[in-house]
Order: structure tokens, then C-alpha cells, then sequence
């Protein structure tokens, strides 16, 4: 079963592929719940969850995944549990439904605070933009400083590189263009001290939005094609 769930895993993710690791997924799932033990009944459902959220069948996902976070939390098994509240994070953003979605952030880094768990940094990071969803810009302020922080004391400069673009991201949303400008060009300057090739495609996306909405056509331009350039070299498909 953890060889088809690999495999599959290894095909969306690093390939981009879909059909296949679905099914792949599915018949993973599938093997998982014979064995009916609560870890296997859990990972089972998971996985069988992920797969119905790749597909878009998401009233399936929704009862798969949290029966998956409910027997994980009965059984004491935090790190499944949290990778599965992150997916019910992210369905429930598909549905447009931030409130749910901060709901279960929190829920996951309550069990697996950044501190211990990097990704978690990641989640603190998209907490501050949902609660600017949510008009919410005290608390979106916080959560982003809580990431900035919390990656600057891992020295893990990728994850600072994000942190600075997703803050940036929420000014830019509130309206707030020269404090955003700040968050990307420092990400930039991160990028290029530091080596991190996959955080400058966002900064400079970002920073061409800026440029457009201060009708500047030519700095625009610009930094749309190093976006495109930097995420081309480094195949990052959403660039």
C-alpha cells in the first residue's frame, strides 16, 4: 500500500501528472482499509480524501478528510492528523470558505507549532492572508510576523523568501503598494544573497502587479518577464 500511495504522491508532485496518481491514490486506499487497524483505517481515509479533492469531488473529501482528522486525534497520531487538518485548510478554501480554513490552521499548528515543524511556517504565513480575507488585518499582521520570526530563527531562507512574498501579497491586497514593494524587493534581495531561485518568480510577479496598479507599463513589462524567466528556470509551473 505505501508503495502505490509513494508512487502516486511522486506523480502529482514532482511530474504534475493527475489521472494516474488518482487512481494510484484510490488503490492505495483501498489497500489500507484491509487491514482495518485505526492508523491503516486512518491513513486510508487520507489518502482516499486527497485523491476525491485532486478529482474536485469535494463533499467526498470533506467526509473523508475530517473522518481521517477525527481518528487521528482519538488515536494520539499528531503528524497525520496535522497533514490532514492542512488539507481540510485547503478544501475549505476551494469552497470559499475562510473562516473554516483559518479554523483548521490553527487546529493544525496547535499540534505541530511551526517551531517544531517548518512547513508549519508555510500555514502561519497563509493564516496572515486569510484573516485579510476576513478584514481581519490585526490578526493577519500578527500571523505574519509569527512566520517572518519563526523562519528567521530556522536561518531557512527559502522559507523567509515565502514569508516576506506572502505579507507582501496581503499589503498588496489592503491596498497598501509602497509596504508591499518593501516585503518583495527584500525577498528579491533574499533570493539573490542567499541562492533561493524558487521564491524570485513570486517576487517579481508581484512586484509587476504593483507597477500595474501605479500605471507603470515599462517596470511592469519587466518584472513579468524575470517572473516568467525565473519560473521557467526552475519549472515552476505557477509562477
Amino acid at each position: 500500500a505505501f508503495a502505490v500511495w509513494l508512487h502516486g504522491s511522486a506523480l502529482a508532485g514532482v511530474f504534475g501528472e493527475r489521472d494516474q496518481p488518482i487512481g494510484l491514490l484510490e488503490e492505495a486506499g483501498a489497500l489500507l482499509e484491509a487491514d482495518a487497524d485505526d492508523w491503516s483505517l486512518g491513513l486510508a481515509a487520507l489518502t482516499r480524501g486527497v485523491a476525491a479533492l485532486a478529482r474536485r469531488d469535494l463533499g467526498q473529501a470533506q467526509v473523508l478528510l475530517r473522518g481521517a482528522a477525527d481518528r487521528f486525534a482519538q488515536t494520539g497520531n499528531v503528524l497525520p492528523e496535522g497533514a490532514t487538518l492542512r488539507h481540510l485548510a485547503d478544501l475549505a478554501v476551494l469552497r470559499g470558505r475562510y473562516d473554516d480554513a483559518i479554523s483548521a490552521l490553527e487546529e493544525m499548528l496547535s499540534i505541530l507549532p511551526a517551531e517544531d515543524h517548518p512547513a508549519g511556517i508555510i500555514r502561519m504565513a497563509q493564516l496572515g492572508c486569510l484573516q485579510a480575507f476576513e478584514g481581519r488585518p490585526g490578526q493577519s499582521g500578527r500571523w505574519h510576523a509569527r512566520a517572518e520570526a519563526a523562519a528567521g530563527d530556522q536561518q531557512h531562507p527559502h522559507l523567509l523568501v515565502f514569508a516576506w512574498n506572502a505579507r507582501g501579497l496581503t499589503l498588496r491586497r489592503l491596498g497598501r503598494l509602497g509596504e508591499a514593494e518593501q516585503c518583495h524587493v527584500r525577498a528579491l534581495e533574499l533570493c539573490r544573497e542567499r541562492n533561493v531561485p524558487e521564491g524570485l518568480a513570486m517576487a517579481h510577479a508581484s512586484l509587476g502587479c504593483i507597477a500595474e496598479l501605479r500605471v507603470d507599463a515599462e517596470a511592469a513589462q519587466q518584472h513579468h518577464r524575470a517572473g516568467l524567466h525565473a519560473a521557467c528556470e526552475v519549472a515552476d509551473r505557477q509562477g
